[in-house]
């Protein structure tokens, strides 16, 4: 992905649910930034989120 900033809004399950998000996160230098500090990958926790 392009450097920039972007939000995770919902995820597709294999059930054909859908969980809400609004997780942001920012492609700085070809790395991922969550809250300002570097991570390796994106942690999303199905229970964060709003089950529609």
């Amino acid at each position: 992905m392009p450097d920039g900033k972007y939000k995770v809004i919902n995820v597709g399950l294999f059930d054909g649910s859908i969980v809400q998000f609004d997780k942001l996160f920012t492609i700085q230098s070809g790395k991922i930034m969550v809250g300002g500090k570097q991570v390796d990958h994106m942690n999303l926790n199905l229970q964060e989120g709003v089950r529609e």
